[in-house]
């Protein structure tokens, strides 16, 4: 925190020190903000419907997860439901907003990334239950098994999240040479 004196003709020891204001993002960007008088942002508030938004899509996605934990197997205590949702999830989260992104915001664009991005893949995605699997595993004396399986996890997460980007990518601009080669 840096302070500086008021300009006065008094000696440094009997100014009175001042913050600096200091800018402060949004914690969410679907939050409204207002701009202070000096130029910092300030929370207006949270919309209910996008709270309502949010929930319904994280309990469709809960419910999805759920089903898919429930149709894989089992090996080893590790669950095959929580991998397959570790790595669709990104790739899904990945593609989606790079779709987004490529257009402009509107309301429609924010209600969507709230419904499927944040509701919907955010609690598709299980990350909770990969560390409960991880300490299962290594509770169970498969402490190399639990490891692997969590490094693993997560690096199969980030390539998927890069593959979702890039793929999106690669379909916009392959739509785009197509546009310009019908005109």
């Amino acid at each position: 925190m840096k302070l500086r004196a008021a300009r006065s003709g008094r000696p440094w020891y009997l100014v009175r020190w001042r913050r600096r204001p200091r800018a402060q993002l949004p914690m969410n960007s679907d939050i409204e903000v207002a701009r202070t008088i000096t130029g910092v942002p300030v929370i207006v508030r949270v919309r209910p419907r996008y709270l309502v938004v949010a929930a319904l899509g994280g309990a469709l996605g809960a419910g999805a997860r759920f089903m898919i934990a429930q149709a894989t197997p089992i090996w080893e205590t590790l669950s095959f439901g929580t991998v397959i949702v570790n790595i669709l999830g990104p790739f899904l989260l990945g593609a989606f907003l790079q779709a987004l992104a490529e257009r402009p915001e509107t309301r429609r664009t924010r209600f969507a990334r709230l419904l499927v991005a944040v509701g919907f893949l955010g609690a598709l995605t299980s990350y909770a239950q990969l560390a409960v699997d991880v300490v299962t595993v290594a509770e169970n004396h498969h402490v190399l098994l639990g490891v692997g399986y969590a490094v693993g996890t997560l690096i199969a997460g980030a390539g998927a999240v890069w593959l979702g980007i890039m793929s999106v990518k690669s379909w916009h601009r392959i739509l785009r040479r197509r546009g310009r080669a019908e005109r």
